[in-house]
């Protein structure tokens, strides 16, 4: 028997190192440090509170390396179970084989003289119960004979007929449980683990489940050619919310060819598959660019630009100079200085691919990614803190400021009115919002008789969540002037129907760069009434509550009488 099984009412016996120390180790934890007796004796005492009774026994949880994991001894089928109430469900059924197993020393007694061994004892309850099922309405009781007669005898003769059925009920029903298990129970075709068939789809897909999805045509992450020359990308490091573009080289052609990312986790797996034979294994951000189609245009950025934001005192001549420097340093080795990286309409965050020869941890294919925030209007480049200028931040400010002045705020910038200044606020006010109602009212106004297609309802689907102006060419100036780009004025806007709201609708308005004319959504022919570019009405729910109030007035030289 199991050291870890004693008998009810011992302890577990405790003894002295005399190996490695002077004091006492738990014979049950091998990983419980030595102490001395008191200690190690209340110790033994939680092994005994915590074991499983059976019998005259108590079975504590034994942690040696019998198994893996901590286990409980069978002191039957001398068996392993891990769990408690496993090991619970276990003795049950081992309980039946000490009652119907014969002991040896009967099986060798030929002597009818000699009297049997005293077998375990049997709960009459228990029997009782199991002969009531084999008894039939119509026999008498039988008469009850001693225990020793029931269990212990090999040879049963006539008048103890009756103790056959007891147990073949008992091992039917061990069978039936056994068998009933079987067909509950299937193993993990990844581990051979046997668990619940109810269980098996959840267990895969916690443990054994891909972590990363494939790259396809359909999911795939991002990416657009900054460097043509070198063959270097930036590509989305995540496919869910914002993160920084990283560099991807991809050079196939010429003498030298260069496959590599610059994230460092991604270095580690090409690393460890170069190791394994599998030198063909790419990252997720080398694969996705097989489908790069996009290549961005470098914009030229001038001299004369960077000197008038050294007036503005954007930063010094110093600062000047090395940008410059910069500059005819790309030109040398033909490749872009800055270029922008956006993949997504109206970004909050604007990123920046900075050219820079010196390589170092943070620069492994010679290219850096800048940011701006236009919402913190702050800064950010892995070489320096937030707070602290970098010709990196410099050269994307050059970039920032020539392609798009309208994001930097500045005290001293004198070179535009007060009303162009104006001009690129939305909502518009002055004289271009007079503009702006009366383009509305005059082009945009809903017909006095609505066409019934627009009346009937819709689904939810149905609905666009990007409302863009339908206006592309300026009305109001002579010519074919192409307006702005649509710029979001609100993504929370909601759109009000009969059946319900709708929300997280995102609403733009386009600008005419030469007249400052202001365009908005006011599409009535999508089934829509824009009401405060935050609020949208369906036509449905927009003729259901203005018919009654024109029914409840009537016109009576040119006036409303209020009448009926």
């Amino acid at each position: 028997m199991h050291h870890s099984i004693v008998l009810s009412g011992t302890q577990i016996a405790a003894n002295r190192c005399t190996s490695c120390c002077k004091l006492y180790h738990c014979p049950l934890c091998p990983g419980f440090k030595p102490a001395k007796l008191n200690r190690i004796q209340s110790h033994l005492k939680v092994h005994i509170s915590n074991a499983i009774s059976f019998e005259d026994k108590k079975i504590c949880k034994c942690s040696l390396n019998c198994r893996t994991a901590a286990h409980f001894h069978c002191p039957v089928c001398h068996k392993t179970v891990l769990k408690r109430s496993d090991m619970e469900g276990h003795l049950n059924g081992c309980r039946g084989k000490v009652v119907q197993t014969p002991s040896p020393a009967t099986e060798s007694t030929s002597d009818p003289n000699v009297p049997p061994s005293t077998p375990a004892p049997l709960d009459l309850s228990t029997e009782q119960a199991s002969f009531s099922i084999q008894q039939s309405p119509n026999t008498s009781p039988p008469p009850t004979f001693p225990k020793t007669e029931v269990s212990v005898s090999p040879v049963v003769s006539p008048q103890h007929q009756h103790t056959n059925p007891i147990s073949s009920v008992d091992t039917a029903s061990q069978v039936d449980n056994s068998l009933l298990l079987q067909k509950k129970k299937t193993k993990c075709p990844h581990c051979n683990l046997l668990l619940y068939k109810k269980n098996i789809s959840k267990h895969i897909q916690r443990k054994h489940a891909k972590k990363c999805k494939d790259v396809t045509i359909e999911d795939h992450l991002k990416s657009i050619c900054v460097d043509s020359i070198n063959g270097i990308s930036a590509v989305q490091k995540s496919r869910h919310g914002f993160s920084v573009p990283v560099h991807v080289q991809n050079k196939t052609w010429g003498h030298l060819h260069k496959v590599q990312c610059e994230l460092e986790e991604c270095r580690q797996y090409h690393s460890l598959a170069a190791r394994s034979g599998l030198s063909f294994s790419h990252c997720e951000h080398i694969r996705s660019l097989q489908y790069c189609t996009e290549t961005v245009k470098e914009e030229k950025l001038q001299e004369n630009v960077l000197e008038e934001m050294v007036q503005l005192q954007f930063f010094g001549e110093a600062k000047k100079a090395t940008c410059l420097k910069r500059q005819k340093t790309a030109r040398a080795k033909h490749v872009p200085l800055c270029v922008p990286v956006a993949f997504q309409e109206t970004p909050k965050q604007l990123c920046f691919s900075v050219y820079e020869p010196a390589l170092t941890h943070y620069t492994r294919l010679g290219r850096i990614m800048v940011t701006y925030s236009t919402s913190d209007n702050t800064w950010h480049c892995p070489c320096a803190k937030a707070r602290l200028s970098c010709i990196h931040k410099n050269i994307s400010k050059w970039h920032l400021f020539q392609t798009n002045r309208d994001l930097f705020k500045t005290q001293t910038d004198n070179s535009s009115t007060p009303q162009q200044q104006q001009d690129t606020v939305y909502p518009p006010q002055n004289e271009s919002l007079r503009q702006f109602v009366q383009y509305i009212y005059h082009h945009k106004k809903l017909p006095a008789i609505l066409p019934d297609d627009l009346l009937k309802p819709k689904a939810a689907t149905d609905f666009m969540s990007e409302l863009h102006p339908a206006e592309k060419i300026c009305t109001v100036c002579s010519g074919s002037i192409h307006l702005e780009k649509s710029s979001r004025i609100t993504g929370k806007a909601k759109i009000v129907t009969m059946n319900g709201v709708i929300g997280n609708v995102s609403t733009f308005f386009r600008r005419c760069p030469q007249c400052h004319m202001v365009y908005r959504y006011q599409e009535w022919k999508d089934g829509l009434h824009n009401f405060d570019d935050h609020l949208l009405l369906s036509l449905e729910l927009f003729v259901s509550t203005t018919q009654p109030a024109e029914q409840c007035l009537h016109v009576e030289g040119g006036q409303f009488t209020g009448k009926p």
